[in-house]
């Protein structure tokens, strides 16, 4: 069975839950599976070893998961797919996500963040497919690949405008994300801007 089960919610608010261990034995399982629910944030706690996705959102916009652990989930740590176009609105930040599939999958959603998060150890860091105008900046990317988007999804940004403030990597500039497997100097100190996607 699953965690977590939303149909139809809005405006819900979980903090600090482990939600972990759902679907073992061969069965599926979901940490957190939402449908057409919108406003909903998830934060602190964990959602490991699930057997299949960590949190999976479909038809669901304006969903927040921020400070979470989210470890060894089967296909996905998040699964996002199908929202509204141009209102999906996801933000996803500063997560622990580490040892599945692929760390953040998103398809067909647009208008999103993914900021500051830590996505180690998956296939894949994060995929993209049919994904327009997202923003995606000061996260560590160290996976076996880090990234996919594909051709033609659209305008999706892999750096901010550089500004003041401590960067993941501890250094003084915000504007792009870590990649593990960049092999250049970050010149101008703003956590590598210069994207391998």
């Amino acid at each position: 069975g699953h965690g977590v089960e939303m149909w139809s919610s809005t405006y819900t608010t979980f903090t600090d839950n482990n939600i972990d261990s759902n679907g073992q034995g061969g069965w599926w399982g979901y940490g957190v599976m939402m449908d057409s629910s919108d406003n909903t944030t998830i934060s602190g706690g964990t959602i490991n070893n699930n057997a299949d996705e960590g949190v999976i959102m479909a038809t669901s916009s304006y969903v927040t998961v921020t400070w979470v652990e989210i470890k060894n989930n089967g296909n996905a740590g998040i699964y996002d797919s199908q929202s509204c176009i141009f209102w999906s609105n996801q933000n996803f930040s500063y997560n622990n996500i580490s040892g599945s599939t692929n760390g953040i999958y998103m398809e067909s959603e647009d208008n999103s963040t993914v900021v500051g998060n830590r996505i180690t150890n998956n296939t894949w860091g994060i995929y993209l497919t049919s994904s327009a105008d997202n923003t995606i900046y000061n996260n560590y990317f160290d996976n076996t690949n880090n990234a996919y988007d594909n051709v033609g999804s659209g305008n999706n940004s892999w750096n901010t405008s550089k500004t003041a403030g401590t960067n993941i990597l501890g250094g003084p500039y915000l504007g792009g994300n870590y990649w593990s497997d960049y092999n250049g100097s970050d010149s101008d100190g703003d956590g590598d801007r210069k994207s391998v996607v």
